[in-house]
């Protein structure tokens, strides 16, 4: 309802951490053990289930979870809890990744519209995933593969411009596409064809 929660609480690192992993290993139950394991992997607890469990309630309260069962985000089975994918949220990342796959099969059969999606797709993303958790182990998984199907995605996206001859949309695109992933070979070669064909050699030669 237009509140950023996250802002409301930001000292409580741990809190949002359990948030961040549960949302990240979404439809999965995981166990307490794991859990705590995970999120305190350097500390030694006295009462690790109990820590949890009072960690659990607080992130309900400020969800503000209603007694709805099927739209509790987190949800909870014996010794385990979870991230509800039956509930009404939206997610970013899943967004992300159904419209690359969306774009990527439509590229044959209608370009432009392909284009117009693949276009969207970039759009969401914003760079590494979970930068706060710079070298967390469960964090790099996921942001290795949202980072591939955004090269995959951009790459397809240059390709299509390129059989279309939209030589400046190329340069927008591979433009952004700097900013995340400035000495990619492939984007850089398609920026610099794009100048070459619109007689921009000595452009091209200085990138």
């Amino acid at each position: 309802d237009g509140r950023v929660i996250s802002k409301e609480t930001e000292k409580s690192y741990k809190l949002w951490a359990l948030f961040q992993f549960l949302l990240t290993t979404r439809g999965k139950a995981i166990p307490m053990d794991t859990i705590t394991e995970t999120l305190w992997e350097e500390q030694e607890l006295d009462n690790p289930h109990n820590v949890l469990k009072a960690l659990v309630f607080r992130l309900r309260k400020i969800l503000d979870q209603k007694k709805d069962e099927k739209n509790q985000l987190i949800i909870s089975s014996p010794q385990a809890y979870g991230f509800n994918v039956q509930a009404n949220y939206w997610l970013d990342v899943e967004e992300f990744e159904q419209l690359c796959k969306k774009g990527s099969q439509m590229a044959k059969e209608n370009p432009e519209e392909a284009i117009s999606i693949l276009e969207e797709a970039l759009l969401l993303y914003k760079g590494d995933y979970l930068t706060e958790h710079q070298y967390t182990s469960w964090v790099l998984l996921a942001r290795n593969n949202y980072r591939r199907l955004y090269l995959e995605a951009t790459i397809e996206l240059l390709q299509l411009l390129k059989e279309s001859s939209q030589w400046g949309k190329i340069r927008e695109v591979c433009s952004s596409a700097f900013h995340i992933e400035p000495l990619d070979e492939t984007i850089n070669l398609f920026f610099m064809e794009s100048l070459r064909q619109e007689n921009r050699a000595f452009e091209a030669k200085t990138h």
